[in-house]
């Protein structure tokens, strides 16, 4: 279950993520977001870096019905900063090795992985219309 109430959103971040058809929403902690890192979390003469921490997030992996649930009980409370705090901070697109990122703090757009684009901007405007949960 999907817990935006208690969910520290300037330590866990929302992120869409995409590659091909194949999208989805991920909930993690900063550490996860930092591009330049990523490939400490996997085997790269496995795969590709892009292949192979697509595949690695999947345990963050939330479901859309749960989080737009949790994001609908979130409204109830009234808090703006959590809610806020609670839509996507980061587009992340494997194939076209892009991080959009508007989260303020940790220059993530700027510690992306080799070969990548970091911008920094508007997220929401990256997500596909049915995957808008706010």
């Amino acid at each position: 279950m999907v817990d935006l109430i208690n969910n520290d959103s300037t330590g866990n971040l929302i992120a869409f993520i995409k590659k091909g058809k194949e999208e989805y929403y991920c909930l993690a902690k900063i550490e996860y977001w930092i591009g330049e890192w990523w490939n400490g979390y996997v085997d790269l003469s496995k795969d590709s870096l892009e292949e192979l921490y697509f595949e690695y997030l999947n345990q963050f992996k939330i479901d859309f019905i749960e989080l737009k649930d949790a994001y609908s009980q979130l409204i109830k409370t009234g808090n703006k900063f959590k809610i806020e705090g609670n839509k996507p901070s980061l587009f992340i697109d494997f194939e076209l090795k892009l991080l959009v990122s508007n989260f303020y703090d940790q220059s993530l757009e700027n510690r992306v992985a080799d070969n990548w684009t970091g911008k920094y901007g508007e997220v929401l405007q990256y997500i596909p219309e049915e995957y808008k949960y706010w």
